[in-house]
């Protein structure tokens, strides 16, 4: 009998209930950790498996998945930050299309790096950003470049004319954080994510974060930076061109609020084609709201996602839709209870409707935080949901739709006080089995 069928036996009696047990978790793990990524690419493996798995990858320090695409070939690729015990390293994780590991790269140098997200070019090639640690010891966002082996091409970090000219537009003495990165129709790139550096203009002292977008080409140099913000912390979480060549941005600020708003609010950004603001506007309500993901629909209308802080101060997953225009709101949806619900990721799916991952402690005893994701139609009515998670705290912060039709969660879950990156592969009634 072999290995994957056994693994195939665990997952259906681990989540037929939609629960992770520390048994579980521990059995899968360490046959994981143990050279399943070695087993022959000739093993037979059920069609269950191929629609339905969970698997975890990580070592004896704490490993957390970021992002995640899936290639022309089928393949996996799951992007996060791998804790050494000194310091973090980016780690960019490949594996076939049963989420059987085929190779893992590790890049970072002697202080603290971060993977954030990753995309495919258009060439076949994987283009991630982050954020690393300067020699200066302080922090700067990344642009890597990698082949389909996972092999470096180009590193900001570590090459030195391209250092320098990163320097150049976005200055010395501040810290700049990537966490987004988006393919242009020039073949570059958007980017964006946060920086610490003074900005006169909208009077953000230094030290204090500004909304950050970079444009950068296909060699990974930089075209062109905007800040955005005010006098207090504001920061992108997503950026992305829009069919007409421009820009829209979603993220979370303290420095704007409408009526009503208080706290940081989750904040849209629309600027022209090199990133100067045309229009801002922010949702939320009297607590703290934050905006994490967006989707642009076929209509060239938008989905914003973020987390809302209901009436009982606890957390709700908020979904806002708008027509092109962002200030004509066509509907604000909050999914959520007494409890914290949290909305990180969001994706448009085959049949138009929305793929929503994130966290929820709703359904645990001990209040601890399971991976949930729920499917939403046009309207915004929940058509189906799910939980997968343990005793343990576990969260999505990525989800795609797969060719077959079902959907792969990239997050993190915790088994034995420790981390591990995750991948949870469902069917397209997001169960880990045909129902």
């Amino acid at each position: 009998m072999g290995v994957l069928y056994i693994i195939n036996r665990v997952f259906r009696l681990c989540f037929l209930r939609k629960k992770i047990s520390q048994v579980c978790l521990f059995f899968l793990a360490t046959v994981l950790t143990s050279g399943l990524a070695g087993c022959e690419k000739k093993a037979s493996v059920e069609e269950a498996q191929r629609k339905g798995f969970l698997k975890l990858y990580g070592g004896a320090n704490e490993d957390f998945g970021k992002d995640v695409v899936q290639t022309q070939e089928g393949e996996f690729l799951l992007i996060g930050t791998s804790n050494k015990g000194n310091d973090t390293d980016i780690r960019l994780i490949k594996t076939d299309q049963y989420g059987n590991q085929l190779f893992e790269k590790n890049f970072g140098g002697k202080f603290n790096d971060y993977g954030e997200q990753l995309v495919l070019t258009w060439d076949n090639k994987i283009a991630i950003t982050g954020s690393y640690t300067h020699t200066d010891t302080l922090t700067r966002m990344l642009f890597l470049l990698v082949d389909k082996e996972g092999n470096e091409i180009i590193n900001s970090a570590t090459d030195p004319t391209l250092n320098l000219q990163w320097e150049k537009h976005l200055g010395k003495g501040y810290n700049y954080y990537g966490k987004s990165i988006f393919p242009t129709s020039d073949r570059g790139y958007i980017m964006s994510g946060a920086t610490t550096r003074e900005n006169p203009g909208n009077k953000n002292p230094k030290g204090v974060k500004d909304i950050l977008m970079v444009k950068v080409n296909s060699t990974g140099e930089v075209e062109w930076t905007k800040a955005h913000g005010g006098e207090k912390n504001d920061e992108a979480a997503c950026a992305k061109q829009t069919a007409n060549g421009k820009y829209i941005l979603i993220g979370t600020s303290e420095s704007f609020n409408e009526a009503g708003q208080n706290g940081s609010n989750m904040i849209v950004i629309e600027t022209n084609s090199h990133g100067i603001q045309t229009d801002k506007l922010t949702f939320g309500g009297a607590g703290d709201d934050f905006g994490n993901d967006l989707v642009i629909l076929p209509n060239n209308n938008y989905v914003f996602l973020g987390t809302y802080a209901n009436a009982t101060n606890q957390n709700d997953i908020f979904v806002v839709k708008t027509e092109e225009n962002i200030h004509s709101t066509v509907s604000e949806n909050f999914y959520g209870d007494e409890n914290n619900q949290s909305g990180q990721a969001l994706v448009l799916t085959s049949e138009n409707k929305i793929a929503i991952a994130g966290s929820t402690n709703s359904l645990n005893k001990d209040e601890n935080q399971d991976i949930y994701i729920i499917l939403i139609d046009d309207i915004g009515q929940i058509v189906k949901s799910n939980t997968f998670g343990g005793e343990g705290t576990e969260n999505s912060n990525a989800v795609i739709q797969t060719k077959d039709g079902g959907f792969l969660l990239a997050g993190s879950a915790l088994y034995a006080k420790n981390s591990m990156m995750t991948l949870i592969k469902t069917y397209s009634n997001l169960e880990l089995t045909e129902k």
